[in-house]
């Protein structure tokens, strides 16, 4: 086995967080398995939570990988494939079958608290069928779930960033959902999340977006290395701010300020009560040549500081004393994935 395979395991236990067990405030990560050289499941999930994690999150539901975990005494998430969301939206039946053969075991089980369904399924317009079939697969599966004596599974699904009108988080307050999905998907979808108490889990990577405005956005704020942020005055840090004109809030990092994008885009399709979460978030520690700041150094140190700010409970500058589940991308690198580096690391 490839010693890269444990790179992001390292990394987050340099984390050292305190993960609570409650299902509105934990630390996990997320379990891809796109290689050739990760270990046996328990073996995984025993590293996983050595590293300090408290939950683990899954991008299908073989029971391969779901029954050790739902033995490991972590919070653990299964996720739909997105090609099974076509037959569960248009089949009470289907999600009804589905959830008796692949869920069913772990009914008794009360670290399992949420479902996802379908991976950031916003970004593909190859596949734009499907964001009009997300929240009926959603509803369906939640139904199924009620009837097999799962009641307590929050339904939800991940979002991207690139949902958002040109990933532009600046500022923050002008941050709206792309027009193609706002009105007929983004509204419904949301809307069944704030009626059901669940979350919206968004992707929010700040590497990315500190890479495309790399020349007017420090590195350190992306990597969360400032003071806690004020919401009515700068700080007394030398650190960079970005101050929003339409809230006059004034930010010292740029992950609270791609989530309260996300707040700022749902609350102009006038839902501001939906609860908000990470699905991923990591730094990636390898990168081919243009993909400057990927490294092993700058991944430990967003990781880090990413934990300490989610375990203080202090939420964001629109959501102060917002707590969430969120999760670290990822367990492994995974040498199988196609693309850049960092898609890899």
């Amino acid at each position: 086995m490839a010693m890269a395979s444990h790179l992001l395991i390292l990394l987050v236990g340099a984390v050292a967080v305190t993960a609570a067990t409650e299902t509105a405030h934990f630390l996990g990560v997320n379990y891809g398995r796109l290689g050739d050289d990760l270990p046996p499941p328990p073996i995984a999930l025993e590293l996983a939570r050595s590293a300090g994690a408290a939950a683990v999150r899954f991008y299908d539901a073989n029971d391969t990988f779901l029954s050790p975990a739902a033995a490991s005494g972590l919070l653990f998430v299964p996720g739909v494939p997105n090609e099974l969301i076509p037959n569960l939206a248009a089949s009470q039946l289907a999600a009804d079958e589905w959830v008796a053969a692949t869920l069913l075991p772990f009914r008794r089980n009360r670290r399992f608290r949420y479902l996802f369904v379908g991976n950031e399924v916003l970004s593909d317009p190859t596949t734009k069928s499907r964001w009009f079939q997300l929240v009926p697969a959603m509803a369906n599966l939640r139904r199924a779930l009620r009837r097999h004596g799962m009641r307590r599974v929050k339904v939800s699904t991940t979002v991207g960033m690139d949902a958002i009108v040109g990933q532009d988080v600046f500022p923050p307050s002008a941050a709206a959902f792309r027009a193609d999905i706002a009105g007929d998907v983004v509204r419904p979808l949301i809307a069944f999340l704030e009626r059901t108490g669940s979350y919206l889990f968004v992707d929010a990577y700040t590497y990315f977006t500190w890479r495309a405005n790399h020349t007017v956005v420090p590195l350190h704020y992306a990597l969360l290395e400032t003071a806690s942020s004020s919401p009515s005055s700068p700080s007394t840090s030398p650190a960079f701010q970005y101050y929003d004109e339409g809230t006059g809030l004034y930010y010292e990092n740029l992950f609270d300020q791609m989530l309260d994008a996300v707040v700022a885009a749902m609350c102009r399709l006038g839902h501001c009560g939906v609860r908000l979460a990470v699905a991923e978030t990591g730094w990636p520690n390898a990168g081919d040549l243009d993909e400057f700041g990927a490294n092993a150094r700058n991944a430990a140190t967003y990781n880090r500081n990413v934990a300490r700010r989610l375990a203080s409970g202090a939420g964001t500058l629109r959501r102060p004393g917002m707590t969430m589940p969120a999760f670290v991308f990822a367990l492994f690198n995974e040498n199988l994935k196609t693309g850049p580096t960092t898609e890899r690391h």
